[in-house]
């Protein structure tokens, strides 16, 4: 089974588990999510879900007393939460006052006269988000540690069966800044070796290249030697296996890039932050805010901006260098 296709299932059993759970109310739930259409995909219809229910279990599921006081109230109680966060319940919520109205279950779509809430991340989030990435000598570090192994002789053992894998995984999210749902979705049939590109499944059903450079023939080469090796001769089209020799999933994916980044002090790196660090390195080189958004696959370079890290004092410091040459 492709990547995609299994990307596409695990969300489709997921939704149906969460709709079928919900036996009592399954109409209703069904008939959103089939209002959502084929344009929305179904990661973002299935966290749609998830916020909806926990708005229906708010109001008792209760449709009757839904009003604009119910969703307001709703949204009142996340107001801790992250930004990015707080907009996605509120896209949810909008697309349910509007399947609401439209389906006659209620005489308003009230969400109409709501706000989105404001995106300004608090000092907390800014701060954390600050220290989200790797510096150059990190990543060598991090490398080291995939080469190397970590842990007790017998986990060095077990890695070193794997580490043509684990080395292949640091170095594509390092060096291309996919996402980790990417990532998983990769198939060997989307590696061109000779053209140096691989061709990417993102968010929304986004076809992306990504050009890489020939340093890392040899370790793809490498890894898919390997690779052969252990399927010795079962058929699968995932480009990373996991210990079943099955597709690896996100959640062992991000358990791989945490292991040998334990030694990095102060830092929980995940491949969201290896994305970061693709990001702050290409705009430390370049400070063209436009080409970096070009190359991670963003609509607007605001959201790019939040991936750049560690140019809290850069600003500050480069601000005052010029009014110093100026004043004095």
């Amino acid at each position: 089974m492709t990547g995609n296709n299994d990307y596409d299932n695990q969300y489709l059993n997921k939704i149906n588990n969460l709709i079928d759970s919900n036996k009592e109310n399954k109409l209703i739930l069904k008939g959103f999510i089939n209002f959502l259409g084929s344009s929305t995909s179904l990661s973002t219809k299935y966290n749609y879900l998830l916020h909806i229910i926990s708005f229906l279990n708010y109001n008792n599921w209760n449709l009757n007393i839904i009003n604009l006081d119910r969703y307001t109230d709703f949204i009142s109680t996340i107001e801790r939460k992250t930004p990015s966060y707080q907009i996605s319940v509120y896209s949810a919520l909008k697309r349910f006052s509007n399947y609401m109205y439209v389906s006659d279950k209620a005489n308003k779509d009230y969400m109409l006269s709501v706000k989105r809430p404001d995106p300004t991340e608090k000092m907390s989030t800014i701060e954390r988000r600050e220290k989200g990435f790797l510096t150059n000598e990190e990543i060598k570090k991090l490398i080291n540690a995939v080469n190397n192994g970590v842990g007790t002789k017998r986990a060095k053992s077990f890695q070193n069966n794997w580490k043509e894998r684990d080395l292949l995984i640091v170095l594509l999210l390092i060096n291309t800044g996919m996402r980790c749902s990417a990532l998983y979705k990769l198939d060997v049939d989307n590696i061109d070796i000779n053209n140096h590109m691989i061709v990417v499944t993102e968010k929304r059903g986004k076809v992306r290249e990504y050009s890489f450079s020939d340093n890392l023939d040899k370790y793809i080469e490498r890894w898919l030697e390997k690779r052969e090796n252990i399927l010795n001769g079962i058929e699968e089209d995932a480009l990373f296996l996991s210990n079943q020799r099955k597709r690896m999933d996100q959640s062992s994916i991000a358990r791989i890039v945490k292991k040998y980044a334990t030694d990095i002090k102060d830092k929980n790196i995940t491949p969201h932050k290896l994305r970061a660090t693709y990001g702050t390195i290409l705009y430390n080189k370049t400070n063209d805010i436009y080409f970096v958004q070009k190359c991670m696959g963003h609509t607007n370079p605001k959201t790019t901006e939040l991936y750049i890290r560690g140019q809290k004092n850069k600003t500050g410091k480069a601000a005052a260098e010029i009014m110093k040459n100026i004043i004095f």
